[in-house]
């Protein structure tokens, strides 16, 4: 185990908070099913965002949750797989006591994967880009089974059927709705029905970097966490996002392709590589905003017009500024010697 606690002098007020914060992630868990199910129904107008309430108390649930069990296991790995099954148990029959359906249930639960996985990376010294990834799969695969198990219950089946006839009635409100200002805006049905079959090429991407997002917050804060109570870590102390060259040059000729149009004979290799640079876009955007930082320590004549590219590219296009930022990290992630050059640096060998 990397992660270990030599502050023996307070183990006990240690542990007494490991089984706190167990037991609060269960029950901030429990409240969104409570808001769903007992205190909305009574609203006459929504207060609040369903989606948002469940991302904060999935992600709060999840950072007290991994840092309960790294405290907890470094103890005993069969008291933290009890306290594992203890909290299932807890949850799972709470929320049904309170009406949550299937895909509630899984919903509620979903914290308990998560964290447990964070917790063994942590713990583990794994980088950090191998735990996010790992858990971004964990998040992606309960919200898609959730989904699935939603469908099922609505339509009686999950197929490519039900799937098409969700998407057109997103599609017929999605138009029903941009049209209402075609005369302020001269925009079109058309163009607005086009907007959405883009937005559902996408989508896949979308799903990912969300997923990811919430992974990458869930993981900074449940290692800080796990640091706040004690913990000594040669791999945490410092915890840097590194990517390969090879997702450098996956995403490098994503982007050259992403600049076609979607239509047309390699209409699916462009939706394809279109999907590629989205999902390795937040990572290589971090790495951008880091290396960025660093060079303008020391501004040079290449830094100061980049900056200056960046800041145009700020105030006209956001997108564009995540683009720029992002292709500027993986080109110093995949070309760490002409950095060197253009910044006046020594090249720095690579940790492979």
């Amino acid at each position: 185990m990397n992660v270990y606690f030599p502050d023996t002098a307070n183990i006990g007020k240690r542990n007494t908070r490991a089984i706190l914060f167990l037991f609060l992630s269960c029950i901030i868990s429990i409240f969104y099913i409570f808001a769903e199910n007992i205190y909305a129904p009574k609203l006459t107008v929504y207060v609040y965002n369903p989606i948002t309430l469940y991302v904060v108390t999935f992600m709060t649930s999840v950072v007290f949750f991994s840092c309960a069990l790294a405290v907890i296991s470094y103890k005993s790995k069969k008291l933290a797989a009890i306290s594992v099954i203890a909290a299932i148990i807890l949850v799972a029959s709470v929320s049904l006591l309170l009406g949550a359906s299937p895909e509630q249930l899984l919903l509620a639960l979903a914290f308990i994967p998560s964290g447990t996985l964070l917790s063994m990376c942590i713990s583990r010294g794994l980088e950090k880009a191998h735990t996010v990834v790992g858990n971004a799969v964990i998040i992606a695969l309960v919200f898609a089974f959730a989904s699935m198990i939603y469908i099922y219950s609505s339509l009686g089946e999950v197929s490519r059927a039900t799937i098409a006839y969700i998407v057109n009635i997103f599609r017929e409100a999605f138009v029903s709705f941009y049209t209402q200002y075609s005369a302020q805006t001269g925009i079109t049905g058309i163009d607005v029905s086009a907007t959405f079959d883009m937005f559902v090429a996408i989508f896949p991407a979308f799903f990912c970097v969300v997923a990811s997002v919430i992974s990458y917050i869930t993981a900074t804060l449940s290692r800080a966490l796990i640091l706040g109570q004690g913990a000594i870590s040669d791999s945490l102390t410092r915890w840097p996002l590194k990517m390969s060259r090879l997702a450098s040059l996956v995403f490098i000729t994503a982007l050259i392709f992403s600049m076609l149009s979607f239509s047309g004979t390699g209409k699916t290799l462009i939706i394809t590589m279109y999907n590629l640079m989205l999902i390795l876009s937040p990572g290589f955007f971090l790495i951008g905003i880091r290396t960025s930082l660093m060079h303008f320590r020391r501004p040079s004549l290449f830094t100061i017009i980049f900056g200056v590219i960046v800041l145009v590219s700020c105030l006209n296009n956001p997108i564009l500024l995540v683009l720029l930022v992002a292709s500027s990290g993986a080109l110093d992630n995949l070309f760490p010697g002409v950095r060197a050059i253009l910044y006046g640096e020594h090249p720095k060998k690579r940790d492979n």
